[in-house]
């Protein structure tokens, strides 16, 4: 991957990011990777040497990796940042998990995350990334050493200590400890087998892998807007393609129409070193920007 620095940012911040010592080890996957998109990891494999990045898009991942590194030097009460190993289907898997706490048998994981978060619920690779996590240190550590219980540690990045007096579901601390569910063994061995199985038919098919689900993207559901010429705000709403018409016919008397809004698939335009090389996703826009036109036009 190369880095810009486009705003000039001073040279340190640039060059912690830049030489970031992070290592997988010796493994044809990590845990991270694993839990990713097949298509998304093969595509950044593939083009990593074109893939460009500015070091100003990586602040919030310094700050986790700085918030970490503070925490591992305090800690003396846990195994922590531990890599290990682990076979499956030809493949070696490595992954490094946080803070195993043997007081309570926890396995813990900090993340520094943004509060709409834990106001949505937690992200389903969450429960992906520990559980892989628990499975590695069952099958690498004596049974005593087992956790009994995963919980996912939220620093919150944007809290506001106004907001967490006034709205009720907003969370009332900077810091909040999560328990989530524990997969039994079987479980998530099928689970690791089947996203290897995935992520190596993705190598092999290099440029051409399958597509990216819906979720994989975090894409929105698509929406119908019923609107009112030379009006740029919608009347309503929908998520019905069949009710946003049948209240345009209702309202025979107003020039309404309905306009399309397909769901933003967030992964793909903010987060995806891959996206200038996917053809999924290049598609996808082209499509988009012809609805758009062609709205642009029915409205005018």
């Amino acid at each position: 991957m190369q880095y810009t620095n486009d705003l000039n940012l001073p040279q340190p911040i640039a060059d912690a990011i830049i030489n970031d010592p992070y290592s997988s080890g010796d493994a044809d996957i990590s845990i991270t990777s694993l839990i990713s998109p097949p298509q998304k990891v093969a595509l950044e494999k593939l083009y990593q040497d074109q893939i460009t990045r500015d070091v100003s898009d990586e602040i919030y991942a310094l700050m986790g990796k700085s918030t970490h590194n503070i925490l591992e030097q305090a800690d003396t009460s846990a195994i922590k940042e531990q890599r290990l190993y682990i076979k499956e289907s030809g493949w070696t898997i490595s992954g490094q998990f946080d803070r195993l706490c043997m007081i309570n048998k926890s396995l813990q994981d900090y993340k520094m995350a943004s509060v709409y978060e834990y106001i949505n619920g937690v992200k389903q690779e969450r429960y992906e990334q520990l559980n892989c996590y628990a499975e590695m240190i069952r099958q690498n550590y004596p049974e005593d050493q087992w956790p009994e219980k995963l919980e996912v540690i939220y620093i919150f990045r944007d809290w506001s200590k106004r907001k967490a007096q006034f709205d009720k579901n907003y969370p009332k601390h900077q810091v909040a400890v999560i328990e989530i569910e524990m997969w039994d063994s079987d479980a998530t061995q099928w689970f690791i087998k089947e996203h290897v199985a995935e992520h190596q038919m993705a190598r092999e098919a290099e440029g051409s892998p399958r597509t990216c689900r819906d979720s994989e993207r975090w894409k929105e559901p698509t929406k119908y807007a019923l609107m009112k010429m030379g009006r740029k705000r919608a009347i309503k709403l929908y998520t019905n393609a069949e009710e946003a018409e049948e209240a345009r016919a209702k309202d025979t008397g107003l020039d309404l129409y309905i306009e399309t809004r397909h769901g933003e698939a967030t992964r793909c335009l903010h987060y995806c070193n891959a996206s200038p090389f996917c053809t999924q996703f290049k598609n996808e826009q082209k499509i988009e920007e012809e609805i758009v036109f062609k709205q642009a036009m029915e409205g005018s």
